[in-house]
């Protein structure tokens, strides 16, 4: 289950509290979860990965910060490296949005 266990770490490194229904948390791992329907999946603002809690916008600037590959985005934000699911959206956002210098 590694986006409970991605959750429950975050929750931890934050010193955050549980939610009120600690059942949501087993169901992070459904096939559907979190997957909540955007206009554009690629705003700023849309969660890329969500083990990590990483936004589109986050991953631009880490590209244009440093190398735009996977692995750059993966040591500067932690997206990509929870359940890995992903990768593939990290891969086509720095295709379709981020230019190399």
């Amino acid at each position: 289950m590694p986006r409970t266990g991605a959750e429950l770490t975050l929750l931890f490194e934050r010193d955050s509290e549980l939610p009120a229904d600690r059942s949501s948390l087993l169901r992070l791992d459904a096939p559907d979860a979190g997957m909540a329907v955007v206009a554009d999946p690629f705003a700023a603002d849309a969660t890329v990965c969500w083990c990590n809690g990483v936004s589109a916008g986050a991953i631009r600037e880490a590209a244009s910060a440093a190398e735009p590959t996977v692995a750059c985005v993966k040591a500067a934000t932690r997206a990509g490296t929870g359940c890995g699911g992903c990768v593939g959206r990290i891969t086509e956002l720095l295709a379709r949005e981020v230019v190399p210098a």
